[in-house]
């Protein structure tokens, strides 16, 4: 059972989030086993640095020893927070 405070959150979560009626959701990245979320901003220095020397993906997760999955996560949230500019992947 659901503590006070635990659905509390969950219902503000419903309330401000849920706000348009699915037939099926999907969580994406739910099970997603091989990324880390967790980085030091050492490892976040690294990986802008590897970045900007336009070093491949997998080269920059081979020398941070992450997968390339934990980096390219991690690369999408520096260009969200505009700290690093995207490459000319042509998948948009």
């Amino acid at each position: 059972m659901a503590s006070k405070t635990e659905a509390y959150v969950i219902g503000h979560m419903e309330a401000t989030h849920l706000t348009h009626s699915r037939k099926k959701i999907t969580v994406a990245m739910e099970n997603m086993n091989d990324a880390e979320w967790i980085w030091c901003s050492g490892e976040i220095k690294k990986l802008i640095r590897f970045w900007k020397m336009n070093m491949p993906m997998v080269q920059i997760a081979k020398e941070l020893e992450r997968t390339g999955i934990s980096c390219l996560m991690m690369v999408l949230d520096l260009i969200d927070q505009e700290k690093i500019e995207p490459r000319n992947w042509k998948i948009w």
